[in-house]
């Protein structure tokens, strides 16, 4: 059996699904302490933020969105250190080579990615974390439905991410 991943890289971090279920969860997770102490989050969208705008950014969502009475400022806090962010151009390798640059040594051990993006983006990214030595047997990934708009173009991605 493969090794946990300590790292969650989270393509499509700006938008609205990160905003509204997927940090809230997250946070959520945290708060309870059901993430291991290593654990990070790296998130990734096209808009450019450094880290300190970001989360600040995904705060103020997690105050939006989080149901009245669950957020607390110092358990988002904590969370928020977990959290780092990168811009990445799909369209760019420099951008894939700036997200392994960002990972560090994390880049060395088991990630998980999770794809919050239209389908249409799944292969460019599964395709740029290969060229960035970044795909690797215990890596796990995470899709976001729906998967391709038939049967034929949802095996086509399940042959690309496979």
């Amino acid at each position: 059996m493969g090794k946990n991943f300590e790292t969650l890289i989270l393509f499509g971090a700006t938008g609205d699904l990160a905003h509204r279920m997927l940090f809230p969860s997250l946070y959520n997770l945290d708060k309870d302490g059901l993430l291991g102490d290593e654990f990070t989050i790296l998130g990734s969208g096209r808009t450019v933020f450094d880290d300190d705008a970001f989360r600040a950014a995904i705060d103020a969502q997690l105050q939006k969105f989080l149901p009245e009475g669950h957020y607390d400022a110092v358990a988002a806090k904590n969370f928020l250190e977990r959290v780092d962010y990168v811009a990445l151009d799909m369209d760019a390798d420099a951008g894939f080579t700036a997200l392994k640059d960002k990972l560090g040594a994390r880049a060395d051990r088991p990630l998980g990615v999770y794809l919050s993006t239209p389908p249409s983006l799944f292969g460019p990214i599964i395709e740029g974390l290969k060229t960035a030595g970044l795909a690797c047997r215990e890596c796990r990934v995470a899709l976001e439905k729906p998967i391709g708009h038939d049967l034929a173009s949802s095996h086509e991605v399940n042959d690309i991410v496979g």
